[in-house]
């Protein structure tokens, strides 16, 4: 990445708020946050969820807001064309901390990734206890390859603009918030996206390969990161 710097860095993040009253005290802490994806809440006044963020900040406000997240507390989330909303992960989250050592700065800057549940299944069991998959970008191929991914779908990646546009049709996505990437979130089981497929081939919509060459996918994975990198003049 030598020669590549990021311009106007701070107009592409967001920030994350966590706020605690007590009798004794009132904590707040505020944190910068460069990626998110969460859903709008369901009625006005209700909390939304939340299925990603990564998060900067010292030692000690990456601990609470850690904290924050594992248990179920509300925080407070906004970013670039993303309105402020309150928001908590469910169930429990996986997450993930990591230090950046930072020339010029005695102690390194604490890293922390928090992931829904639901968002970690990358593999449905027998029982789909969502009925629905998250995904982290709105690229068709990448939309295809994650839910195949996770059901065991017998498919091809010329066939995704075919599965996007079978997924619109029938308002089986929906985009959901996002900071520095483009996530969505797709409806259906694996039994209804083989009937999908199983037309679509009987109608020759989509074709099955003829040879036995092995299947590439030119799918995204730098997770929004490349679009956000500007080269200096």
């Amino acid at each position: 990445m030598s020669g590549v710097i990021m311009k106007n860095a701070y107009l592409r993040v967001g920030t994350l708020e966590f706020r605690k009253w007590s009798e004794a005290s009132t904590t707040r802490i505020k944190v910068t946050m460069d990626r998110f994806i969460g859903e709008h809440p369901k009625k006005k006044n209700d909390i939304g969820k939340a299925h990603l963020i990564s998060v900067y900040g010292n030692d000690q406000n990456i601990g609470a807001i850690w904290s924050a997240t594992v248990t179920g507390e509300c925080f407070q989330v906004d970013g670039p064309g993303m309105p402020s909303i309150s928001v908590r992960f469910d169930q429990e989250p996986l997450s993930f901390r990591g230090s950046i050592a930072i020339s010029n700065r005695k102690w390194p800057l604490r890293h922390l990734v928090v992931i829904s549940a639901e968002l970690a299944t990358t593999h449905a069991g027998d029982h789909d206890d969502y009925g629905r998959t998250i995904v982290c970008d709105s690229d068709s191929g990448f939309v295809l390859y994650r839910v195949a991914t996770k059901f065991g779908l017998p498919v091809v990646p010329d066939w995704a603009p075919w599965f996007v546009a079978e997924l619109t049709k029938r308002e089986k996505i929906r985009a959901l918030l996002g900071v520095n990437c483009s996530p969505n979130i797709v409806y259906g089981n694996k039994a209804t996206f083989l009937r999908w497929i199983s037309i679509a081939v009987k109608k020759k919509v989509i074709l099955i390969p003829q040879d036995n060459e092995s299947i590439h996918w030119d799918v995204p994975t730098s997770f929004g990161s490349i679009n956000q990198l500007d080269s200096s003049d």
